[in-house]
């Protein structure tokens, strides 16, 4: 019997520990696909980028992470020595001259990726870049590079995902979902199996996401549970009229995501995102 491992990442293209914990998920999810059979089990990701910056508040050539996070923290040095160490545990190389950028451009490419099924992969390159070789994520002529070349998707695909980017239309909506949620404690992780809805983060009690063992004990979780009934197929979800001035596919992504979040946050996965929620919020 097939299992099926639904995972929801809500993260910051510029937050380092979103790096770590979307890095330390691919290694745990790469190692159980070479020890189980590739057949028996399929993996679903669901990639929420929150943005915190609006362009207007950040120079078009981005402020120096020593500088931000000297002005965001009481401890900068230690805070960066630990996303430096717990990196590198990883095979990730951080380097203290990036920069911090709004992440416009690439998050609305990102929203397109996942119409391919190719969004995990193009949100770690592009980490990749800006965090280890102090590239500017938005940068065009990279991400077209990471689109076609790297990833083999359609350049009119990445065409339509750049002229949402410039519309702005997009940007407006995570920008209000980050001002709901907050900024700390990102990333955010939620992992389903099969037809269960439990997040299965808070049955393996993994602690924090930030190795490949917190995510090797979520999969084992999920693993235990391999005996169960096929997973039902997810329903298709309408595009809502809040989203109306969105294109049709993009503004179907958005709402899935968006209610995946809030049904997690009411439930308690992640509520550490946010305070109470009233009854009838929609994200």
């Amino acid at each position: 019997m097939e299992t099926d491992i639904r995972i929801t990442i809500v993260f910051d293209f510029m937050c380092p520990w979103s790096f770590i914990g979307v890095r330390a998920m691919e290694m745990a999810v790469k190692d159980l696909m070479n020890k189980s059979d590739e057949k028996s089990m399929k993996f679903h990701f669901k990639l929420m980028p929150l943005e915190f910056r609006a362009a207007e508040e950040i120079p078009p050539e981005g402020v120096a992470w020593t500088d931000f996070a000297e002005a965001n923290s009481s401890s900068k040095s230690a805070q960066i020595d630990q996303i430096l160490d717990v990196g590198s545990k990883l095979d990730i190389k951080f380097r203290k001259q990036r920069r911090i950028r709004p992440t416009r451009t690439v998050n609305a490419v990102l929203i397109h990726a996942q119409r391919y099924g190719r969004g995990l992969e193009f949100a770690l390159a592009m980490m990749g870049y800006n965090f280890e070789h102090l590239r500017d994520p938005n940068d065009t002529e990279l991400i077209g590079r990471v689109w076609t070349q790297g990833l083999n998707m359609p350049a009119q695909a990445l065409r339509e995902a750049l002229e949402e980017s410039e519309a702005g239309t997009l940007n407006a909506e995570l920008l209000e979902i980050s001002r709901r949620f907050g900024p700390e404690s990102l990333p955010k992780f939620r992992v389903t199996c099969n037809d269960e809805t439990k997040d299965m983060c808070l049955v393996a009690g993994a602690g924090d996401p930030v190795s490949k063992e917190y995510f090797d004990r979520i999969f084992d979780a999920c693993l235990s549970q391999h005996q169960r009934t096929p997973p039902a197929k997810q329903p298709e979800m309408a595009a809502s009229a809040q989203h109306a001035s969105l294109p049709g596919p993009l503004a179907s992504m958005v709402a899935q995501v968006k209610n995946d979040l809030t049904e997690a946050v009411r439930s308690g996965p992640l509520r550490g995102l946010v305070g109470d929620l009233p009854q009838d919020l929609n994200l």
